[in-house]
């Protein structure tokens, strides 16, 4: 059969193509309201600290959702919209944000490595992430460590500083840690 646009499953593919580039031209437009906002904010700021914190928030946002991250206030923010764009389509529900230590990982150490940000900067961002994941929602699990696709731990720095998080809050929704016969003790 020879393969056309006019074949049912092309067009349901057509069309969720179409679709999925509607969502993420949205998610774009988005971050530049965003964007705009804070660009907005900083230049009615008269508190120099505040405008400094607010044009790094506007170099973030000058780059995600448009964009693919950078760094791990990149991915964070990135991650919130993402997060943000579901609740719309699926409402306030139950909803895994996934294994947020293996997926910011890349980012936390990179930016450490590269002296762009201290453990106690990624700290504070995840604090954020975590507030603004309490407030009307009922369950948004987090999974974290477990092992890797071979098996092998996955445990990292991101993990331990993710606990710490949650327990320096002293508040849990729905965190779990997967446990596995080689997890560390510590």
């Amino acid at each position: 059969m020879l393969w056309t646009w006019r074949a049912p499953e092309a067009v349901q593919k057509k069309l969720l193509l179409e679709s999925m580039l509607a969502v993420a031209e949205a998610a774009a437009g988005l971050g530049r309201r965003y964007a705009d906002r804070v660009r907005e904010l900083r230049q009615a700021c008269s508190d120099a600290r505040r405008a400094e914190e607010l044009a790094r928030i506007g170099t973030v946002l000058g780059q995600v959702p448009a964009l693919p991250a950078r760094t791990f206030h990149e991915a964070v923010q990135s991650l919130w919209f993402a997060h943000v764009i579901n609740t719309w389509e699926d409402g306030i529900n139950a909803n895994s944000l996934g294994r947020l230590d293996q997926i910011l990982y890349p980012y936390y150490a990179a930016d450490l490595q590269a002296g762009r940000m201290t453990r106690e900067e990624a700290g504070e961002l995840l604090c954020c992430l975590w507030l603004k994941l309490y407030r009307d929602y009922d369950v948004q699990q987090v999974a974290l460590g477990g092992t890797d696709a071979e098996g092998h731990d996955a445990t990292n720095d991101l993990t331990y500083l993710m606990i710490e998080v949650t327990e320096a809050l002293d508040f849990v929704r729905c965190l779990s840690v997967r446990l596995h016969r080689e997890s560390p003790e510590g």
